[in-house]
């Protein structure tokens, strides 16, 4: 008769453990940005959110000339994770969101993203104004409001009053309410001339979800101790 073949001895269980290379327990990350909110405070937020410590790198506007050349693309945000640098608000704000739990893997994940790509594709759409006549800057933020901002602000008030939880997508914080944040507080900042900055309050859904996360005690914490 055939002889059995012997299991694989357990001294050597590899598929079960969870240490795997290069995912040390904890990480060195520190964060640079400007001292404002701007793509800076969804990822503030969700490192503090999820308990993640990290070293937070205000850089002043009078220091960029001199680091600038030291950034990856010459722009910022850029995080350093155990001496490698990344960039790009919303891959880290995934990143930072998995590992501190604020960016589940079910139907949520699809929400949130959806959420993400059209605040992204919103905000990179306002026309700039740097060199232009003013009243062909005003002509142009004006079209924007009517064709591209409402349409979009009203897409996603209807999605999350559809989805009907207490914040965004969720009735936990997820990082959809972190890049709500940055959509209201870029919005709100007063910083884009002949765009109305409480243009977000005419959206309920929206309003109630952002008031909710700002509500939030953890939340409301880390802005008793920074500004942005």
């Amino acid at each position: 008769a055939a002889t059995p073949t012997s299991p694989l001895p357990l001294a050597a269980p590899f598929f079960f453990s969870s240490s795997f290379p290069n995912t040390p327990a904890t990480m060195s990350i520190k964060l640079a940005y400007f001292d404002i909110a701007g793509r800076g405070l969804p990822l503030r937020l969700a490192l503090h959110l999820g308990d993640q410590q990290f070293t937070d790198e205000r850089i002043q506007f009078a220091e960029w000339p001199a680091k600038k050349a030291t950034m990856p693309l010459g722009q910022l945000p850029v995080a350093d994770i155990d001496g490698q640098q990344f960039t790009q608000m919303t891959a880290l704000l995934r990143y930072f969101g998995r590992k501190g739990g604020l960016y589940p893997d079910t139907l949520d994940q699809l929400k949130i993203d959806e959420l993400i790509e059209i605040v992204n594709e919103v905000i990179a759409a306002v026309p700039k104004g740097k060199g232009k006549d003013p009243e062909v800057l005003k002509q142009e933020r004006l079209a924007f409001v009517e064709n591209s901002l409402r349409p979009a602000l009203a897409f996603v008030d209807k999605r999350i009053k559809g989805y009907g939880k207490k914040f965004a997508v969720s009735d936990s914080i997820t990082i959809a309410d972190l890049i709500v944040a940055f959509l209201v507080t870029g919005l709100s900042s007063g910083l884009y001339d002949h765009i109305d900055p409480k243009i977000t309050e005419e959206y309920a859904a929206l309003t109630a979800a952002s008031n909710a996360f700002n509500a939030d005690p953890k939340v409301a914490k880390y802005f008793e101790s920074h500004k942005n």
